[in-house]
């Protein structure tokens, strides 16, 4: 355990919180290889308990686990894009890309692309983002949800054009 104002051994880097995939893999192969990891913590103080804010890895352990993620990401962005392609072949690219950016993670389910592209359509080419006060069940509501179907079924080349 490292407190702040200490310093790790030499050859180890610091990995944030926040991570899953990173912190998990970069654990396991220590575990694997033996190699010692440090846990840095915020010290504690009479108000607030101690908290971890990352990991001192080993720099080969990290370098080896970010060149996983990396790729992994990579394929994962590259095939929601190939599933945005085939499923809404008339999407826009200025939209695609920035749909691509917004999205939380590139690791998604299908059912979240739909969700996610409905969210973005409703926000960005209907008004209602600025009824989100007005019950879902109002009449300009509905107005908005059928104008998001107009433009999807355009997007996916099933409908009359925007």
């Amino acid at each position: 355990m490292v407190k702040s104002g200490q310093y790790p051994p030499l050859g180890y880097i610091f990995v944030p919180a926040g991570n899953p995939f990173i912190t998990r893999h970069c654990r396991r192969l220590a575990k694997e290889t033996e190699q010692t990891i440090y846990a840095y913590y915020r010290p504690q103080s009479k108000k607030k308990l101690a908290k971890q804010y990352g990991l001192y890895i080993p720099k080969a352990i990290f370098e080896k686990v970010k060149s996983q993620y990396d790729a992994r990401k990579a394929t994962a962005e590259q095939e929601w894009s190939q599933k945005l392609d085939m499923k809404y072949p008339h999407m826009p690219s200025k939209d695609k890309a920035k749909i691509q950016r917004l999205s939380s993670s590139p690791f998604l389910k299908s059912e979240s692309i739909a969700v996610d592209i409905r969210r973005y359509v409703l926000d960005h080419y209907t008004e209602f983002e600025s009824l989100s006060c007005i019950k879902p069940d109002t009449e300009a509501a509905a107005k908005a949800h059928q104008e998001a179907d107009r433009i999807l079924s355009a997007w996916r080349g099933s409908g009359l054009g925007i």
